[in-house]
């Protein structure tokens, strides 16, 4: 069943409902839960879903009392609400580029700057074989998803999780976390860099050069540069789509 978005949802519906129930759910019992929660769906198409569950690991039937929710189940759960947080912080991101929060979203990538500008020059001094073996893992990760056609937000979250941690300075890798995940910048940028022309791997490499070399001023440079192009792509893509809108 997965698929678009509508599908996802249906999927995080019906799986949700076998982990809020402490024994086997049949498929009248699904139904009329999720009529409950405002979500319609006929007894026999609950049937359907549940058989292709089946078929993929998801859930296990137990007798004639229903099915139950596997470990996959469980795990394929999880990834589908990370999934679906990212998507919806992708759409909040758009639409607040088409209109006046663009500004402040802005504003949010000049505090980014202003915080990893310092974590990407301690790094540089603090970082570690081990941490920097692990950075060059999820470059080459990168390297090979996006060859590949695929995301690579997961990897952009964990390079600059990386940096943060590699500074050593425990409160400003908490602050940084916490700007980071309230912008839900990501995804969004990654797919605003795709269409006005920016790489975020060719800044990851570059700052990951500085970084070898022990070089402090330059991956503090190299932090800047990355962040200044996402602020420009940010400003380019919000500049297109107000000509967009004014085009006759």
């Amino acid at each position: 069943m997965k698929g678009g978005p509508a599908e996802r949802e249906v999927e995080y519906a019906l799986l949700s409902v076998l982990l809020g129930s402490p024994s086997p759910v049949g498929s009248s019992a699904i139904a009329s839960a999720l009529s409950a929660a405002g979500r319609q769906l006929s007894r026999s198409t609950v049937g359907r879903c549940l058989q292709e569950f089946d078929a993929r690991g998801l859930t296990q039937r137990v007798g004639n009392r229903g099915r139950r929710l596997t470990d996959r189940g469980r795990s394929y759960l999880e990834q589908l609400g990370r999934e679906m947080l990212r998507a919806r912080g992708s759409d909040r991101l758009l639409l607040a580029l088409e209109g006046a929060e663009g500004e402040r979203l802005i504003k949010v990538l000049v505090a980014r700057r202003a915080l990893e500008r310092e974590a990407a020059r301690l790094a540089a001094l603090h970082a570690t074989a081990e941490q920097l073996a692990e950075m060059e893992r999820v470059v080459g990760q990168a390297r090979e998803r996006m060859a590949s056609g695929a995301s690579t937000v997961e990897e952009d979250h964990d390079f600059h999780d990386l940096v943060a941690a590699a500074s050593g300075n425990e409160v400003l890798l908490r602050v940084l976390s916490l700007v980071r995940r309230e912008s839900s910048l990501s995804e969004s940028l990654g797919r605003i860099r795709r269409e006005v022309g920016g790489e975020l791997l060719k800044d990851h490499e570059a700052l990951l050069e500085c970084l070898r070399r022990r070089d402090p001023e330059a991956a503090e440079a190299a932090m800047c540069r990355h962040i200044d192009g996402l602020i420009d792509d940010v400003r380019t893509y919000w500049g297109r789509q107000g000509r967009e809108e004014r085009r006759p």
